[in-house]
């Protein structure tokens, strides 16, 4: 039972009142118990004290239990009424029990009371729920009836076998443009476009669902069209199951969608637009620049005095920093075009991060700083991941160190976190440094685009701000993580955390790399480049390091050359006049074939002269291997993805303009080390 059981006693004699409370204790322990003599305490106590049962003495001075039983007739005829007499007869009980008395107890028996107080609460408590969903009932039909009728939304009851419309309220015959008697004689195929079969299929899910939603297309009176959302349940009425629809018009929504799926359509191509002007832009800025690079580049290898010197490190130094700007400006917008991706090759971690490192050295001896570099001997020398990406993140964090930090050390460290399982690593990378430190409510924007910890006129570092929010993008590319330690004026910490693959191991590709290979000192190289300035820069370096160079001025110049003379290598520019580099890659690349195929079949005549026969070479007659010259892309294309279509377009290696002098030695040393052969 309830715990706020309350029992209202009529007893006049105290010790006989408490009994009856310890006999109904014993059955209700938590309760609360009020008692009284007289009927104006009693009818005072029904309306103060709203007790859950009534327990009346029968025979009292000043007030009987049978009056009492009428009072509570009339002011709680829902209440349990149980009368409790020392001595009743037959006639006096069967009058009780006709003027509503639940029960009576006699006091011989008064052990039976709490019993009978728990069966007397049961059933009140049944004959209560049930008079409140009799009027729940009622109401909730009234209400149905008051609200189908009067309410604002347009509301349809469907039978959902003949689809016949049996009832609309005022609101639908006013969206729709006919009476309610006019709708009550139409059908559902009357007014909605959906093919019939669709419909019947809507009407039979509704039927057998509780609620089914869906959209469609409704006819007015005048022929209109308006497009509207059902939200259709099962009811009974009548004896029967209906369906009660409430229809929302949504034509305005509908066309606002709409026009949002054209604005989307037109940002998308804006934003393709936007793309491709920044990549015209990339190559236009790249292409002018590179020459200006390059000859302050030449002009550092002329005989300069001390200031002279000086003016050129400063103008080159500002050259990469507006490259790396142009670079990191291009990323972002890659990021938001949802154009970055990821190219997956097997390299060594350790050595990657060697590589990066390397670049910082001289910088690091400038700024008095040690930069060392400690890599767990448990890291594999191995593994399968974005090799440049990797790269593109440490150098962004290594920079930051640096750029922050006037005193003492960068420290580097790489360990694995956890053991291959399946062929899968996890390496976290620490980048510490002993720096100004970060504040606390700046770590929350610390890695958003153009922002940086002092961003005020008088910052002291320079910088736009993007490297984080690049390094941020790139780690979810790769599904990485990162969290930053750090305290002001001690330094800071950046740790990130990278998902690599264990390669398979390749034996075949082992000896292949072991074979011994010939170096060619001095080779033959086509530059195919239009810009005068760029022409004029790389014939001078390669000059220099002791190369012959042919100049073509456009793609089909260079096949034109390639057609008539023998090179060991290109140098191929990719947006020139008359022919691109791409288009003459891929002639070039034809021709080879072509040629290949007439040397094999050279080949395989004079075999089949020293009795060749098939699956077996004999011993002198090797047919020559396929010809293939070595094309490197020298290029203003620099966004993420172009490296990749150009390799996939038939050339071998790639440089990105402003073209430093030492990459291009890097590149021509693996042409000198016959490496595409």
């Amino acid at each position: 039972m309830s715990e706020s059981t309350k029992v209202l006693i009529i007893e006049d004699l105290p010790t006989d009142a408490m009994l009856v409370e310890h006999e109904v204790r014993e059955v209700l322990p938590e309760t609360s118990y009020l008692v009284v003599e007289t009927a104006p305490d009693f009818l005072a106590a029904l309306d103060s004290f709203q007790p859950d049962i009534i327990l009346s003495d029968y025979s009292m001075p000043q007030f009987d239990g049978l009056t009492a039983l009428k009072l509570a007739q009339e002011h709680a005829p829902d209440t349990p009424f149980i009368i409790i007499t020392g001595s009743i007869n037959e006639e006096t009980a069967v009058a009780c029990m006709q003027a509503g008395a639940w029960d009576y107890i006699l006091k011989e028996r008064i052990m039976r009371l709490g019993q009978a107080a728990l069966a007397a609460l049961e059933r009140g408590k049944e004959r209560l729920e049930k008079k409140r969903a009799t009027e729940a009932l009622e109401q909730s039909e009234t209400l149905f009836r008051s609200l189908f009728e009067q309410h604002a939304a347009i509301k349809l009851m469907v039978d959902p076998v003949s689809a016949v419309i049996v009832n609309a309220n005022q609101a639908a015959a006013e969206f729709y443009g006919w009476s309610r008697e006019q709708l009550r004689s139409k059908y559902v195929f009357d007014i909605n476009t959906l093919p019939p079969d669709q419909i019947r299929a809507n009407m039979q899910k509704a039927a057998a669902d509780k609620c089914v939603y869906f959209e469609a297309r409704h006819r007015l009176a005048n022929g209109e069209i308006r497009d509207v959302e059902i939200f259709s349940s099962p009811i009974e009425s009548s004896g029967r199951i209906h369906l009660h629809s409430i229809v929302h018009d949504i034509t305005g929504r509908k066309e606002a969608e709409r026009a949002l799926v054209t604005a989307k359509e037109q940002a998308e191509a804006a934003n393709i637009a936007k793309s491709e002007f920044l990549a015209n832009m990339s190559h236009e800025l790249r292409t002018p620049f590179n020459g200006i690079m390059g000859m302050m580049q030449l002009l550092q290898t002329t005989p300069l005095d001390a200031e002279q010197q000086e003016f050129v490190a400063a103008a080159i130094e500002s050259s990469k920093r507006f490259t790396r700007l142009l670079s990191d400006i291009l990323d972002i917008s890659s990021f938001e075009a949802g154009k970055a991706s990821l190219t997956m090759s097997e390299f060594n971690p350790a050595e990657a991060l060697e590589s990066v490192l390397d670049l910082f050295h001289l910088r690091a001896r400038e700024k008095g700083l040690d930069l060392d570099l400690t890599v767990d001997p448990a890291m594999p020398r191995s593994v399968v991941g974005d090799v440049a990406r990797v790269k593109q993140i440490l150098f962004n964090l290594v920079g930051n160190a640096m750029k922050f930090s006037d005193r003492g050390a960068v420290h580097v460290r790489l360990i694995p976190l956890s053991a291959a399982k399946g062929g899968d690593l996890r390496a976290m990378f620490s980048i510490s440094d002993t720096g100004i430190g970060i504040p606390d409510d700046k770590l929350a924007s610390l890695f958003k685009p153009f922002v940086q910890v002092d961003g005020t006129y008088t910052r002291s570092y320079q910088g736009a701000g993007l490297g984080l929010s690049i390094v941020k993008r790139l780690m979810g590319m790769m599904n990485g993580n990162g969290c930053v330690e750090s305290e002001v004026g001690q330094g800071t910490t950046v740790h990130v955390i990278l998902p690599f693959t264990l390669p398979a191991r390749d034996a075949a590709k082992t000896a292949h790399a072991a074979v011994p290979r010939v170096r060619k000192e001095h080779l033959k190289i086509l530059l195919a480049e239009d810009d005068s300035l760029n022409q004029m820069f790389m014939t001078h370096v390669l000059k220099k390091l002791g190369h012959a160079v042919t100049v073509a001025n456009n793609g089909q110049e260079a096949v034109d050359l390639f057609q008539t003379r023998d090179f060991d290598c290109i140098l191929m520019d990719i947006q020139m006049p008359v022919m691109t580099g791409v288009e003459a890659t891929q002639r070039i690349r034809s021709q080879e074939s072509e040629a290949g195929s007439q040397k094999s079949e050279d080949g395989d005549r004079t075999s089949a002269k020293g009795h060749r026969t098939s699956g077996t070479q004999v011993s002198g007659l090797i047919p020559p291997p396929s010809p293939h010259t070595p094309i490197i892309a020298v290029t203003a294309h620099t966004q993420p993805g172009d490296r990749e279509k150009f390799l996939a377009a038939g050339m071998d290696d790639y440089l990105g303009k402003p073209v430093g002098i030492e990459d291009l030695e890097k590149v021509l040393k693996k042409i000198q080390g016959d490496k595409w052969s």
